[in-house]
């Protein structure tokens, strides 16, 4: 759309200057005189219009200017009467409807986006609360509740906002501690329940050692694994060399 009068867009409104629209409608009358006639159509000062001033480089000197909302400008345009008045107000309204398009797309755009930051956030939400339940499945655990809780702050902001907890002790699988005693895991992991150093079940704790959740082997299931600590590797191998002896 050519521009026929500059309009200025702000805070989804639009104005006009009124020596622009005075201008563009090719009035003989003063223009103090005009805007003044134009003032009698009951339009109000802060609310139809406001008064501003404007520098004339040529005069060199401030002139009275008028900001008028696009619809004191519509119904201006239509007072006069004539053709240029036509085209201005036909302009004004393309302008509005311009302005309404640019509204209506702009908010379909941020539905979008607001629709898809809760998508993100509802599926951070579930995965944070997957790890809290795996969390309150050893309550007795609270090495490993920390350790929930810490993927479950990341899994919501996308940094452990709570720490993990510092491992100062190395812990060894049935697997390796196996190795060590030639022999295999089966074995390694009967004789030491059978010695109480690995213990029955998760919800007990032991001083050979800790219980640990890990990925199945054979899918992908979430499995409970104990591991050994030094105490417990030495205990194994004391037994394996009383077997021996």
């Amino acid at each position: 759309m050519k521009e026929l009068i500059k309009v200025t867009y702000e805070n989804d409104r639009i104005t006009v200057s009124a020596r622009d629209l005075y201008e563009f409608l090719e009035l003989t009358e003063r223009f103090s005189a005009w805007f003044k006639r134009m003032l009698r159509y009951e339009f109000v000062e802060g609310t139809d219009y406001l008064g501003c001033k404007i520098f004339n480089t040529l005069a060199k000197q401030d002139l009275q200017d008028y900001q008028l909302t696009v619809e004191m400008a519509k119904e201006i345009s239509m007072i006069q009467r004539n053709e240029k008045g036509k085209q201005a107000r036909r302009y004004f309204i393309e302008c509005e409807k311009r302005l309404k398009s640019q509204q209506q797309l702009s908010n379909g755009r941020s539905d979008k986006a607001l629709l898809a930051q809760a998508k993100i956030l509802n599926a951070k939400s579930r995965a944070a609360a997957i790890w809290l339940k795996l969390g309150d499945r050893m309550s007795d655990n609270k090495t490993y509740q920390q350790i929930c809780n810490s993927y479950a702050s990341e899994a919501l902001t996308g940094e452990k906002v709570l720490p993990l907890p510092e491992c100062h002790e190395k812990y060894y699988s049935a697997t390796e501690v196996a190795k060590m005693v030639g022999s295999n895991h089966i074995t390694v992991g009967k004789k030491a329940k059978e010695a109480g150093i690995r213990p029955s079940n998760e919800n007990k704790q032991s001083a050979y050692g800790k219980w640990f959740f890990d990925k199945s082997p054979n899918s992908n299931k979430q499995v409970t694994t104990f591991k050994y600590n030094e105490k417990g590797v030495n205990a194994i191998k004391a037994l394996f060399n009383a077997c021996m002896a």
